[in-house]
């Protein structure tokens, strides 16, 4: 998990870098990185000075960026670039889990509903028949 500090921090690497590989590191004696092939495209963490380290900690923990030839350079990872993607696997990953669970969990909602006298006849002779076919 990122927290908003970490969230924000690496939105603005995502800029710095125009969402790429490039391979961007600490400024020396200034609260900024930049680019490592041009020292001009810069962005300043002074917001986060007193915890930049961490956040650069934790965003290698999650997968975000990796450190190359130091502990000063850095490159964004496909994790970063394509946020989205990995976002999106993840959840059709867990709804190809747990979709039994999501069925179960509606047919019961409906008996529920169905025992306090709701006419849902058809709705529930519908889900079975669906949950039939998923089952052959």
């Amino acid at each position: 998990m990122l927290t908003r500090e970490c969230r924000s921090v690496l939105n603005e690497l995502k800029l710095l870098t125009s969402n790429t590989e490039d391979e961007f590191s600490y400024l020396g004696d200034t609260t900024c990185f930049c680019l490592s092939n041009d020292v001009n495209q810069e962005y300043d963490y002074q917001k986060y000075q007193s915890e930049i380290s961490s956040i650069m900690h934790q965003l290698e923990a999650e997968g975000y960026i990796i450190t190359t030839w130091n502990e000063y350079h850095f490159q964004l990872t496909q994790k970063a670039i394509h946020e989205k993607q990995f976002k999106r696997h993840k959840r059709l990953e867990y709804i190809s889990e747990k979709w039994i669970s999501f069925i179960a969990l509606i047919i019961s909602a409906l008996a529920l509903l169905k025992s306090y006298g709701y006419g849902i006849e058809r709705i529930i002779h519908e889900c079975m028949k669906l949950l039939e076919q998923l089952l052959k």
